[in-house]
């Protein structure tokens, strides 16, 4: 944030003039409700008459929310002209500790400051923002954590690296009317607190009714059942005999959408797939998902997008 400040003479007329920008400069930990800004204050163009600015600075929060402010234990940093940056540090401590506990949290900032110099009074005045909107809560995971609300979480899978499993979400997205998990159409995520893992869920697509899944496709090592929509998804869950069935293979040494290869049903009305893929490529595409679900705190029934990279 730019600031401006002036410096007055006895007659409180304007004789001087001096800028600085203030920095608020913070991470946030998906793993914990605590985190440090560091406040920096950064000299800027000042007049002759202006030797300084001096600059305090207070930060509070809303919501389950607490700081150690004000930077500079609450006094006035000197920033000179032409020097150095100033720099303090303000924590903020998220109370959030119940699995049920979910709190926005807003940071705001007061700050005062004026021009000084050899001559003249300075002009103190005061300022006040508001900091971005905070999200912190203790339903992800084993501890809590904050993140910057307001855009769309997302899980990444690469198929250089996650070859079948990717492969067959990005044919599912692109074959299916449902493009489940695309920009236009998100996933939402699902616990239940009896099935946790989801394997009743993944079971039911997977390995129950008159569609067992057939594993031991040829060219496959170690054959699993990967289910798309996830079956930890307000989408996954359905009735494996309602699936198309798909085997994923490179084509050209490339792992792409056009190596699919449909053994079971026909697109593009289906509501799932279930895809023959290696069964470690299959565990390490779930732990992505967890990652994911884990850095971007996607909470029971939020929506989130499936991105495919090469």
């Amino acid at each position: 944030m730019p600031l401006k400040y002036i410096l007055l003479d006895d007659k409180n007329a304007q004789i001087g003039e001096a800028h600085i920008v203030l920095l608020a400069v913070g991470m946030l930990d998906s793993y914990n409700g605590k985190w440090d800004e560091d406040i920096i204050a950064v000299p800027g163009d000042m007049d002759e008459s202006v030797s300084a600015v001096e600059v305090a600075v207070n930060a509070t929060c809303s919501g389950m929310c607490s700081t150690t402010g004000p930077a500079w234990g609450g006094a006035h940093a000197v920033v000179t002209k032409g020097g150095d940056n100033e720099q303090s540090t303000i924590t903020y401590m998220s109370s959030v500790a119940a699995k049920t506990d979910v709190s926005h949290i807003m940071p705001t900032y007061y700050v005062d400051g004026a021009a000084v110099g050899a001559v003249g009074v300075p002009g103190y005045d005061s300022a006040i923002f508001d900091g971005p909107d905070v999200r912190c809560d203790a339903e992800v995971g084993k501890t809590p954590g904050c993140i910057v609300f307001g855009h769309t979480p997302n899980v990444t899978f690469s198929k250089s690296r996650y070859r079948g499993a990717a492969v067959a979400y990005e044919w599912a997205q692109k074959n299916l009317t449902g493009k489940f998990g695309d920009a236009g159409h998100l996933l939402s995520r699902y616990i239940d607190p009896l099935d946790p893992e989801a394997e009743k869920r993944r079971a039911k697509t997977c390995d129950r009714g008159p569609y067992s899944f057939p594993r031991g496709a040829t060219g496959v090592p170690n054959d699993s059942c990967d289910e798309y929509p996830f079956a930890r998804s307000w989408q996954g869950g359905n009735d494996g005999e309602l699936c198309i069935d798909i085997t994923p293979r490179q084509s050209g040494g490339v792992w792409d959408v056009s190596g699919v290869t449909v053994d079971r049903g026909t697109p593009p009305n289906a509501p799932c797939i279930r895809a023959h893929v290696d069964k470690d490529d299959n565990t390490a595409a779930g732990g992505e998902l967890g990652r994911a679900v884990q850095s971007d705190r996607i909470l029971d029934g939020e929506s989130y997008q499936v991105i495919i990279t090469p």
